[in-house]
């Protein structure tokens, strides 16, 4: 929903944005799955279940075993912040484009207008880290 997307951005709270190229920095593959099978709980061994199913349709579809997480990664900038680092950026919402409606678009340069949205922009996730954390919460 774009438009509540822009909203959000242009309310003034303290925001930080977990874009795809962030993201995609975490990553899910077959070593996820054989680290919570190992757990034995059954909270790891259903996700396990999940992340298995997940990989393989992903695989099925264009060959590769591996899935971004980008909700636990949301979940991070909140519990653990010091794992992203950040740039104070402008940003603004597409609303209007026929091709790019809904598109986040950061503008990389230094100086930031008056009366722009300005977000935290993550950009690098220590992704090991991360990992290790997401594992543990699972098992």
């Amino acid at each position: 929903d774009p438009e509540a997307a822009e909203r959000v951005f242009r309310s003034g709270a303290n925001i930080t944005m977990c874009g795809l190229n962030l993201t995609r920095q975490i990553i899910a593959t077959d070593l996820l799955v054989e680290e919570l099978a190992k757990t034995r709980t059954r909270v790891a061994k259903f996700s396990a279940e999940i992340f298995q199913n997940l990989l393989q349709r992903i695989a099925n579809l264009n060959g590769v075993r591996e899935a971004a997480l980008h909700d636990p990664c949301a979940v991070l900038a909140v519990t653990q912040p010091e794992l992203i680092t950040t740039e104070l950026r402008t940003v603004n919402i597409e609303l209007d484009g026929t091709l790019t409606r809904g598109m986040t678009i950061v503008d990389k340069r230094p100086v930031h207008r008056v009366n722009a949205t300005t977000v935290n922009v993550g950009y690098k996730i220590d992704s090991a880290r991360a990992l290790q954390i997401i594992t543990e919460s699972l098992g």
